[in-house]
């Protein structure tokens, strides 16, 4: 059937508004990165003044729904001994105080400086490496105001300053930039308080790290209201776990909030908070009777609090905080993991931390996951190894780090190295230590490092740093180093993204490669058919799936074991009984050799006349012994080399893989002469003290352990009796 003309109109103009249609759909579908939502706090915050800005701890940028994963308390986990193991996962008590236990922290006094936030910071961290190294440390607060501002004398600038002068007043996410930054704790005798806030050189600041800080929790609730039933749960878990948590009040010591008798202070009116405590208990049947009788909670229960105004404080310098205070959720800090192992580099982009967050939308509706990519340049010519990754969190989820040499950002995550993966826990920061440390060659400078975020409900998967206020204007970076992708194909570059400048929150740590491996005694046995060499090893840095294994010997035996296990920290040869001798192993990465071992492949030695001290390598022979007299009674494959030997065995001399001991013979002749008694004397005078086990061991003539007076008489009778 023919189609008429208007037939075939309509039918055409059907397909033009349907492939329109299809084309819109698809473009709604498309993905969109897009800012989190900020916050009407922020927008509060950012209409006061600049002194009246000082005054406040700043709130978040993003609304508080962009982290809707609050932890219950069952999912959170600790990465340290817990304070009481025993009670893991069972149901916290009612009342708990850290000052019960052996981990409370120093109490302190901030002067009138607006240090609080640096205070409650280093609470937390004593805390914390008080239950976790049975150790005691006091770390300085001065350093974390003056490692945050930005200007020093002579207009030095720190580069990982804020926009701030020192005692202008701080907030949890600078302090966790500090800490994951590497910048600190540091020691308080390092850098004492002191209660001023002068300007300071710059060269200040420079001072070690004595922890390595890897998990932060940071949190915000819905500002200028109470804790939920689940929050406080959560605080409860990480207090129990951890220590302490960092929070925020409003804090007007007025008797409108404040019973000065019992300590107990509750806010519930529209000020914003002003004030950092460290939350160090609880107690869920606190009276409400106990506030101000001109203000109370509906209800018990209250936070053992804390605070940083010394000892004439309130109760001695703690107090009583109400649940039902309207900041105390505000913001959260707590520290989960921490160590020692301090790394030799940092790879940081987002020097001032993450203060917003990104994710991508498709229409209407946001996505879980997201993948963002860090490239860091390193110094060309030296080898690191990469050790571990510190990326921000937005909430609850999983993560999976990926890995490329040079410039990633027109790369799959198919085609790049997956380096590990896990869990997130809580938002704030997360460190990922690889288990296979990755070698970064010499010839290696730019590197790429991708993590694929999957949330279990945050549609704003990408921790970022981004210039929200004079404070961050500091932020930037340069072009084509920072880059988000929907599908871990396309890559955005953040760093002008339409016309705003992020940063993705990934941080990579290494140390330098040590190419010397230090080696324990190799360990030789005897088998039927083979010797099996077991020698262990100290160096993690060296990557064993890369080094190769090369048997030497002084005879110009040259040969690769064919049958060799290498673990992480040892070596076992299987080597056959026709190749005994002095080996030598010399371990090679690439063509560098990275470490030698020197070793006898030789039946064991057996004597039915001598003491021979297998474990220690020690053969006792007699004084006055001639090396045919030594050979005729010792039992072995291979002769030893005794040519240097022209008169007696002596004390000291290495026979294979033996020191002999002559009893008396202290200076190493093959006799007892007065000599030997003179060293024994000065010995116990403590004129020239013996320190060579096989000397001492020759000294001690009667074999007591111990070098005494009746060694000395003992040698002393020997050369006048002969006995």
């Amino acid at each position: 059937m023919r189609r008429s003309f208007y037939e075939k109109l309509i039918i055409f103009v059907f397909i033009v508004l349907f492939n329109a249609f299809i084309i819109d759909e698809v473009k709604a579908l498309e993905p969109k990165l897009t800012r989190c939502t900020m916050s009407d706090e922020y927008k509060a915050w950012l209409e006061l003044s600049d002194e009246e800005k000082e005054e406040y701890i700043r709130p978040a940028y993003c609304d508080s729904n962009v982290d809707k994963t609050n932890i219950t308390v069952s999912s959170v986990t600790s990465k340290i001994d817990t304070i009481f193991s025993n009670q893991v996962g069972s149901t916290l008590p009612s009342k708990y105080d850290l000052r019960e236990t052996d981990y409370v922290p120093v109490l302190k006094n901030q002067g009138s400086t607006g240090g609080c936030w640096a205070f409650s910071t280093t609470t937390v961290l004593e805390t914390i490496v008080k239950i976790k190294y049975k150790e005691n440390y006091v770390f300085s607060t001065r350093h974390i105001e003056y490692a945050l501002t930005r200007g020093f004398n002579n207009n030095q600038i720190n580069e990982y300053g804020f926009n701030r002068a020192p005692g202008t007043g701080g907030d949890y996410h600078m302090a966790a930039s500090y800490l994951v930054n590497g910048l600190g704790p540091v020691l308080e005798e390092d850098m004492p308080f002191e209660d001023n806030e002068d300007v300071i050189d710059i060269s200040e600041i420079d001072k070690e790290a004595v922890f390595d800080v890897n998990d932060v929790v940071l949190k915000t609730g819905n500002i200028g209201t109470p804790c939920t039933s689940s929050q406080i749960s959560e605080i409860k878990e990480y207090v129990y776990q951890n220590g302490a948590v960092a929070a925020s009040i409003y804090m007007l010591l007025s008797d409108n909030y404040y019973n000065s008798t019992t300590g107990a202070y509750y806010y519930n009116g529209s000020k914003s908070t002003n004030h950092a405590i460290t939350i160090i208990g609880w107690d869920d049947n606190y009276s409400k009777n106990n506030f101000s009788s001109k203000n109370r909670p509906s209800s018990n229960g209250a936070w053992i609090v804390q605070n940083s105004y010394g000892t004439n404080y309130s109760l001695n310098g703690y107090n009583y905080i109400s649940y039902e205070d309207v900041h105390t959720c505000d913001q959260i800090m707590s520290v989960v993991d921490l160590d020692k192992d301090i790394d030799d580099n940092s790879y940081i982009l987002d020097k001032l931390g993450y203060n917003q967050y990104f994710g991508y939308i498709y229409g209407d509706k946001g996505s879980t996951e997201a993948y963002a990519m860090n490239i860091f340049t390193k110094e060309k010519g030296k080898r690191e190894v990469l050790k571990e990754i510190t990326m921000g969190s937005s909430g609850t989820g999983s993560y999976t780090i990926y890995y490329m040499e040079g410039k990633a950002n027109n790369r799959k995550t198919s085609e790049m190295l997956l380096l590990g993966s896990g869990k997130l826990e809580h938002s704030g920061y997360v460190t990922h230590k690889l288990d296979n440390p990755k070698i970064l060659d010499d010839d290696v400078t730019d590197y790429s490092i991708v993590v694929y975020y999957k949330m279990d409900s945050s549609t704003m998967p990408i921790p970022v740093s981004g210039r929200d206020s004079n404070r961050y204007s500091p932020v930037s970076v340069a072009s084509g180093v920072t880059f988000a992708s929907p599908d871990g194909i396309n890559w955005s570059d953040l760093s002008n993204f339409n016309g705003t400048l992020l940063i993705a929150s990934i941080k990579a740590f290494t140390d330098d490669v040590d190419y010397s491996i230090d080696f324990g005694k190799p360990v030789v046995t005897v088998n039927q058919n083979y010797y099996e060499v077991n020698i262990e090893y100290t160096s993690y840095k060296v990557d064993i799936n890369n080094i190769s294994l090369v048997l030497t010997g002084s005879d110009g035996f040259v040969y690769t074991p064919k049958y060799s296990e290498i673990n992480d920290n040892s070596i076992i040869l299987k080597i056959d009984k026709s190749y005994s001798g002095e080996r030598i192993l010399n371990i090679k990465y690439g063509d560098d050799s990275v470490g030698k071992v020197r070793f006898y492949l030789n039946t064991p030695l057996t004597s039915d006349k001598y003491t021979i001290d297998e474990d220690k390598g020690y053969i006792y022979v007699p004084v006055k012994t001639s090396k045919s007299t030594f050979l005729s009674n010792v039992k072995t494959i291979l002769e030893p080399n005794l040519i240097n030997v022209t008169d007696y065995m002596y004390t000291g001399l290495v026979v294979e893989n033996y020191i002999i001991i002559v009893k008396g013979d202290v200076n190493g002749d093959g006799v007892i002469t007065p000599l030997d008694y003179v060293k024994i004397k000065n010995h116990i005078m403590g004129t020239d003290t013996i320190t060579k086990e096989y000397l001492y061991l020759a000294a001690d003539y009667n074999d007591d352990s111990i070098i005494s007076p009746l060694d000395y008489v003992k040698v002393k009778n020997y050369i006048m009796n002969g006995e």
